[in-house]
């Protein structure tokens, strides 16, 4: 994505490459705050479901405070979140999530987009917690990670009402990142 690029000099630091992890960690969550934005701003959910959803997207809120906090302790840059729907469904394109922002054709279209992004960002946390090296990342990432497979049930579950089966979070995460 945008804005992640790390410079040499960056990557030569100590735990530069935790700090280059959490770069791409917080994209990612900009990403899918940026999703659930747009959704809520449109009037696609039905209440009960923009209710669920908007407490998920409180959440993705505190989510991008605490990488942003651990970003600024390090020194580190922020990336930007997507700046457009165009340049947010291309960053969509290139993760490999269907559904696009602007062309969902109802609420069960906007809960796959959420779930497979949710899936996404699950993967993101699985792959980026395979390398980390400072403990106190590693928890943080941990939590984010169950939040957001929770968060995928959730979704799920407002995709299968009472189908507790589905609604379990996708056991074989490969992390796309």
């Amino acid at each position: 994505m945008a804005g992640t690029a790390t410079t040499r000099r960056e990557l030569l630091r100590p735990g530069a490459a935790d700090t280059a992890r959490l770069q791409r960690l917080m994209s990612v969550e900009q990403l899918m705050l940026y999703v659930y934005d747009h959704v809520l701003s449109s009037s696609i959910l039905p209440p009960a479901t923009r209710r669920t959803m908007a407490q998920i997207q409180g959440h993705e809120q505190a989510h991008i405070g605490a990488l942003r906090d651990r970003l600024r302790a390090r020194g580190a840059r922020q990336p930007p979140p997507p700046p457009s729907v165009a340049v947010a469904n291309h960053y969509l394109a290139g993760r490999h999530v269907r559904g696009r922002l602007g062309q969902l054709q109802g609420p069960q279209d906007a809960l796959y987009l959420l779930r497979a992004l949710e899936r996404v960002v699950v993967g993101a946390y699985f792959v980026a917690l395979r390398e980390m090296r400072d403990p106190g990342l590693i928890v943080l990432a941990a939590q984010i990670m169950a939040s957001d497979a929770q968060h995928e049930a959730i979704v799920s579950e407002r995709l299968n009402p009472g189908d507790i089966a589905s609604a379990v979070p996708y056991g074989l995460v490969q992390g796309v990142q």
